[in-house]
């Protein structure tokens, strides 16, 4: 039944064997034990252990290859390891088992050096591990250090008991694994390299490293060798490793040198066993790799820097500092070549004489015994391994003779001749020069700058190019500055011996005209440009020119008078002491500006007309008036005088216009009696002067009730021809910023400013009021408050951006013709067509609406409705027949209408459709008297 039992229930125990070795870091290996009891049950149940190739399996012995270094059987071990069994307990045999750990030194008798063994006799879990029937667990730490060097086979002794003795156990017995135990480094026994001996000196090539290494116990695994590099002056390289190839005689490699820096290198070698035990004792080979020549730091000699040049005989020492960094200067020579084919050596002498010294390399030279010339110094170095340094130079000139000039002359073909005076052409210099000692070096000529008047210009010189014969160069005149030019030729030999002694040919160059340098008009002195107004008291009136030219002589001046009006006269002037003069008797020209032309020729025919004067001529009187309001006050009432003034001509100088004692043109005073104003004085700009004053007649005060006589019920001037407003400028500055005040306020225009890009001179603006337009300038379809007329002289063309013309709208227009603040624009007519300026609102006050317009230049200007505000299409009308004097402007205080002649077709129309609620508020009021008086 037992045996039916057994050959029916199989119990399949799995056990696994861990192997954990701690050698720095842990190796595994996993062995599987196999429990197929089928033995009887006096046997009970056998343990077979068996390996094939590291597995363990069931049915055979448990067997190992030999020793063989490549085989996976054989672990190397060293130190502590831990042996972990993991076995599923056989319950039937109760639980009983012994584990017995074996180590055989295999690799010389075979003898058991030790054995341990792991014993169960209480077949409970207490030792055995977790409880339950399947799992039992064995763990055991062994120090290999207690076992000497070796190859040794781990044997796993298990036994199944039934009572906890070895008694009734049954037992197998069978080999584990090889393993080693090595705390030994191998052995270096030879090193050495096979083609170079220790220590050499070598520039490449290749070196054969040999190394023969062994191992007692396992074998040698790995070799290689570290090279260092060090240079002779002590500093340190960057060192490399080089791992070594293993054949059946040893370790080898074959070290190229092409791929290693210069330096002395010292060798050491490393070899490793199969453990990784390291022997690097052995550092006994060197070797030395030198390419680079001798480095030459400093050539020097006892004169300064390269290239020296000297023309006597003198001791010259030469100095070269060389070292080399890894072996050792030989020998250092000076070369010398003086260029014409003959080469000498100095040698150089080691100075020893200290330390600081002691790569300095020293020669001397004498220039008594060596040719004149100039020679090049090489400094020719060598190392020990013959590595040559000829880099390095320095160079110097021995030379007393100056080239020689045998010929120097210019073209002709064109006429010029020595001395000749030009205006511009080609010269064509061609120069024969030589030197007995070397060659030429470079040959130059030099223009030297000298005015009649004695001053010098500035002087520059021409670098000739050589052809097979002779040196030449083309000057062009066109870049040279006027003058009267003498040529020297400089000639320069390779060490700068000179030849300047020729300079035989000259010429006079001279393209610019005559300087104007003080031009006088009248008791005015200047410069430049003038602007003068001549008046009545100055009939003759001087014009004197200082005139010059540094290069020839001033041939011809001539004044030329031109006037507004087109018409020009030339006056041929006479010179006293190089001053040109000519006096002018005034009654010969029209009233108006005129200028004076300078034109100036020297004896080329330049001619200078760039000088210029302007003067006007002005002898009417500026226009004045003094208007009183009211004109016929009563006893007590205030009147006020209002002075206005123009001038036509050169313009007002009285500005502001003033009563004599006042400080502004307008008085106001309580009369009792009929009077006159203070006096208005005024002066145009060419010495005019005209006087007016104002005047009223006091009346009897009356006692009917109503306004006053005086005043003009509030309506305004109109814009009537003549009312105009002028200012005239000496001269506006560059940048300087100039206006135009309006008093009058019939213009519409307040003020007009602008600045000038360029100073200029005799400027003028003048502003006018114009009742229409002349037929000659298209209508324009818009509302119109006021038509201007603006006027300039010398601004127009030297306009700094755009001009600013400030003007004012009365309120009881815009009112009348229904319009807004911002409806309004200025307009200006130009080019045959009107275009809209950019208009900005301004402030207000009780009676008008200010505004400011940017122009870019001046003509006829419309002050009305701007473009895009929808009305009806206006036409302004044709200028009348020019009014002979003006109309006196109405007092500013009291507000303008619209202007007579020019009033828009919807005016009239609005006119018509007011007329209507006046009617009925006047038949209202008699209703309302009428019935007043009825209910009284």
């Amino acid at each position: 039944m037992r045996t039916k039992t057994f050959l029916l229930v199989t119990i399949i125990l799995f056990v696994s064997l861990l192997l954990t070795v701690n050698a720095g870091f842990p190796n595994f290996v996993s062995i599987d034990v196999f429990n197929l009891s089928s033995g009887s049950s006096s046997q009970g149940g056998g343990f077979v252990v068996s390996s094939t190739n590291g597995k363990l399996t069931n049915g055979t012995s448990l067997t190992y290859d030999t020793f063989n270094p490549v085989s996976s059987s054989l672990l190397n071990l060293s130190g502590i390891i831990n042996i972990n069994l993991t076995l599923l307990r056989n319950g039937s045999h109760g639980n009983y088992v012994n584990v017995t750990f074996g180590w055989i030194l295999t690799k010389s008798n075979g003898s058991t050096m030790l054995n341990v063994t792991v014993h169960n006799a209480t077949g409970d879990d207490t030792f055995i591990g977790p409880s339950g029937v399947n799992a039992s667990s064995f763990n055991y730490t062994f120090n290999t250090n207690l076992l000497p060097d070796g190859i040794y086979n781990l044997s796993v002794h298990v036994e199944n008991m039934s009572d906890g003795q070895s008694i009734n156990g049954v037992v197998n017995y069978s080999r584990g694994f090889d393993i080693a135990i090595d705390r030994t480094a191998p052995n270096i026994t030879i090193f050495g390299m096979s083609n170079i001996s220790n220590g050499s000196n070598v520039t490449g090539g290749v070196i054969f490293f040999n190394a023969s290494i062994n191992d007692s116990v396992t074998f040698a695994k790995y070799a290689s060798i570290e090279l260092q590099n060090n240079f002779r002056n002590g500093t340190t390289g960057i060192g490399f490793n080089v791992t070594l190839d293993k054949n059946f005689s040893g370790f080898h490699t074959a070290l190229i040198l092409s791929t290693m820096t210069d330096g002395f290198y010292t060798v050491r070698v490393y070899a490793n066993d199969s453990l990784d035990n390291v022997n690097m004792s052995v550092a006994n080979l060197s070797f030395t790799i030198d390419r680079t020549a001798p480095n030459v730091t400093n050539v020097l000699t006892n004169y300064s820097g390269d290239g020296f040049n000297f023309t006597t005989a003198r001791k010259i020492e030469l100095n070269a500092t060389v070292n080399d960094s890894t072996t050792y200067v030989t020998s250092v020579v000076f070369s010398l070549d003086n260029g014409n084919g003959t080469t000498f050596n100095v040698t150089g002498a080691r100075a020893l004489n200290d330390a600081t010294n002691a790569s300095t390399y020293v020669a001397q030279l004498f220039t008594s015994t060596i040719r004149e010339g100039y020679y090049t110094v090489r400094v020719m170095s060598n190392d020990t391994l013959g590595n040559l340094n000829q880099s390095e130079t320095i160079r110097f000139g021995f030379d007393g003779t100056a080239p020689n000039v045998t010929q120097f002359l210019w073209n002709d073909s064109l006429g010029v001749l020595n001395a000749s005076n030009l205006t511009g052409s080609v010269l064509s210099l061609n120069l024969t020069v030589n030197d007995s000692a070397l060659t030429v070096q470079e040959v130059r000529v030099s223009f030297s700058n000298n005015f009649r008047n004695g001053t010098s210009g500035i002087g520059f010189n021409v670098t000739l190019l050589r052809n097979l014969s002779n040196y030449h160069a083309a000057v062009d005149l066109s870049t040279l500055t006027d003058g009267f030019y003498t040529l020297f030729v400089f000639a320069n030999d390779t060490v700068n011996n000179m030849n300047n002694s020729l300079s035989n040919l000259s010429f006079r160059l001279d393209r610019t005209p005559p300087n104007v340098t003080t031009v006088i008009v009248g008791n005015l002195t200047g410069k430049d440009y003038y602007n003068m107004s001549i008046g009545l008291s100055e009939e003759l009136l001087g014009f004197n020119a200082t005139i010059n030219d540094s290069t020839t002589t001033v041939h011809t001046v001539k004044f030329s008078f031109n006037s507004t009006n087109g018409t020009e006269e030339n006056i041929t002037v006479v010179v006293v002491n190089s001053v040109w003069n000519v006096t002018l008797n005034l009654s010969r020209l029209t009233e108006g500006a005129h200028s004076i032309r300078i034109y100036a020729n020297d004896t080329l025919g330049n001619l200078n007309k760039t000088e210029y004067a302007t003067f006007n001529l002005d002898r009417t009187l500026p226009t004045v008036s003094v208007s009183c309001s009211p004109s016929g006050p009563t006893s007590g009432e205030t009147v006020t005088c209002t002075c206005t003034a123009s001038d036509g001509g050169s313009g007002l100088q009285t500005s502001p216009v003033i009563f004599e004692g006042d400080t502004d043109n307008v008085q106001s005073s309580d009369v009792t009696a009929s009077g006159t104003s203070s006096i208005c004085r005024v002066q145009d700009f060419a010495g005019n002067v005209k006087t007016a004053t104002g005047s009223w007649s006091v009346t009897a005060a009356t006692s009917s009730s109503g306004s006053g006589t005086g005043g003009s019920g509030g309506g305004s001037s109109s814009g009537v021809t003549g009312q105009f407003a002028n200012k005239v400028w000496t001269s506006i500055n560059a940048g300087e910023t100039a206006s135009v005040p309006v008093a009058n306020g019939a213009l519409g225009v307040t003020e007009v400013s602008f600045a000038v890009e360029k100073t200029t001179y005799g400027a003028s603006i003048k502003v006018d009021t114009e009742a229409g337009l002349p037929s000659t300038i298209a209508p324009i379809s818009t509302k119109v408050y006021k038509i201007v007329k603006i006027t300039e002289n010398n601004v127009e063309k030297v306009l700094k951006g755009t001009a600013t013309i400030k003007f004012k709208v009365e309120k009881t227009w815009l009112e009348g013709q229904k319009l807004k603040k911002d409806d309004v624009a200025m307009l200006r007519y130009n080019e045959g067509k009107w275009g809209q300026l950019p208009t900005t609102l301004g402030e207000e006050d009780d009676t008008y609406v200010h505004y400011s317009a940017e122009t870019p230049g001046f003509s006829y200007f419309v002050i009305g409705q701007r473009t895009g505000v929808a009305a009806e299409t206006v036409v302004a009308p044709v200028e009348p027949a020019p009014v002979s004097e003006p109309v006196a402007e109405a007092p500013a205080e009291e507000p303008a209408v619209s202007e007579p002649g020019i009033e828009p077709t919807e005016s009239k129309k609005s006119s018509k459709v007011w007329l209507v609620p006046v009617l009925i508020v006047i038949v209202l009021g008699v209703l309302f008297y009428w019935y007043s008086r009825k209910k009284q």
